[in-house]
This record gives C-alpha cells, sequence and structure tokens, in this order.
C-alpha cells in the first residue's frame, strides 16, 4: 500500500494523504480495510477504484523575437510562450506586468503572439502562463520568467522632420529672395527712365526768341517758359 492510517472504533472513514506528487503516482487507486481480531488480521475485499491522473504542469518559456529586449517603435515583433508538456486543448496566456493582454487555445505546446506596430504603451516585463482542463478540472502552471521589453524612438521620423523643416526654411528665403530682387529691378528700370525735357516752338517764339520746355518726369510734368533777353538779327538793310 501506498498510505496506511490507523482508524479507532467507532471512526469509520479516514482521509488518506499523498504528499510530494510526482508523474510516478498516477494510476488506478483503490481502498481495502483491515481488522486485527484475536484469530488474526481479517482484511476486506478492494474498494472500486478511480483512476488518477497527475498534471505536472511546468514552467512555459518565453522567448522575444528582438533577443536584446529593445524595438523600434513602429516596427514588429512576436512574443511566444513554450512548455515540454502539453495536453489537449491547453492555453497559454501573455502577461505584462502581471496583467494578462492576450490568450490563444493550442493543442501543441507552443503559441506566439505578434504584435505588428510597436508602441510606448506595449513596453514593459513579459511574463506566459498556462493551464488546461484535466478531468474536468481546471489546472495552470507557475508563471515563466519575465522577459523585459523597451521601446524606442526610431531616428527615421527626426530626420525626416528635420529636413521638412530646412525645405521650408530655404522655401521662405528663397521667396523673399525673389520678391526683393523684383522691388530692385522695378527701381532700376524707373531710374533708367529719368526725366525727360522736351522743347516747343510757337511760330510766336521763333520771332520772340521765347520757347517753352517741358519736363517730363516719373511723376511730374511741368511746362516752363522762358524769353531770351539777346535777339539775333534776320538780315542787314541794303544800302
Amino acid at each position: 500500500p501506498i498510505v496506511t492510517q490507523r482508524a479507532e472504533s467507532p471512526q469509520t472513514t479516514v482521509e488518506l494523504t499523498v504528499s510530494n506528487v510526482d508523474l510516478s503516482h498516477q494510476g488506478s487507486y483503490s481502498c481495502r480495510y483491515r481488522v486485527q481480531g484475536s484469530s488474526g488480521n481479517i482484511s476486506s475485499n478492494h474498494s472500486h477504484s478511480i483512476n488518477i491522473t497527475v498534471v505536472d504542469l511546468q514552467k512555459p518559456r518565453i522567448s522575444l523575437s528582438d533577443h536584446n529586449g529593445e524595438v523600434t517603435r513602429g516596427y514588429s515583433y512576436v512574443i511566444t510562450c513554450s512548455t515540454r508538456q502539453h495536453f489537449p486543448g491547453g492555453t497559454f496566456h501573455l502577461l505584462i506586468n502581471g496583467k494578462v493582454i492576450r490568450s490563444a487555445n493550442t493543442d501543441g505546446s507552443s503559441a506566439s503572439f505578434s504584435f505588428p506596430t510597436a508602441d510606448f504603451m506595449h513596453a514593459g516585463k513579459y511574463s506566459c502562463l498556462y493551464d488546461t482542463q484535466v478531468s474536468g478540472r481546471q489546472f495552470s502552471s507557475l508563471e515563466s520568467e519575465h522577459k523585459s521589453v523597451s521601446v524606442r524612438e526610431s531616428l527615421v521620423k527626426p530626420i525626416v522632420t528635420w529636413m521638412l523643416i530646412v525645405f521650408l526654411i530655404c522655401l521662405i528665403l528663397l521667396i523673399l529672395v525673389c520678391l526683393v530682387c523684383r522691388k530692385r529691378r522695378k527701381e532700376q528700370e524707373q531710374r533708367a527712365r529719368g526725366v525727360c525735357v522736351l522743347t516747343t516752338y510757337t511760330p510766336q517764339a521763333a520771332s520772340s526768341n521765347e520757347y517753352e520746355e517741358l519736363a517730363v518726369g516719373p511723376g511730374n510734368t511741368e511746362v516752363v517758359s522762358e524769353k531770351t533777353d539777346e535777339t539775333q538779327p534776320l538780315g542787314e538793310d541794303r544800302m
């Protein structure tokens, strides 16, 4: 017998405890009792038997696709939970900081949890649990070792941002330079035109030596009349 327990009269029921159960204790169990009389020991027949299944759920193992534990933000990573002993209908649970976030039912010995786009909220300590149901009872393993995951910012985004800022600054400077050059060109064209002076003669001016100057300039039109004191002789008298 594996376990023997003495019963005192009038005790009719005893509890038999099997300690330190392992896989060797799995099998069919039955009971019988024995009475010690004056003529010797009298034993009963075996009771009906019961089958006991020993479920040895070991700690599952956890692995990360990025072994150094650093994941770039926006990139994908995969966490895999596995166990040596598995049962039909087993379930793997993925925990982060002690809280279950994913579960996967499988008849196999492992399950993978994919994260297509890493973000800062995914950083933390990951662990796995494995549970299964045997003979209507639920069994759960101990929590696996922890695997720390940190999420870092991608270097591509800052570079693109700085390139965009530099491009916008260059574009603004180019527009300002074009505006300044255009303004200077107009000023040079106005200076090149200068002030035009037009001299007009009238028939009276031909005899009186009077003439008019028409001063024309940008935004300025002025008529100036002048009369000279000297006269030119038109001819000599005949002697």
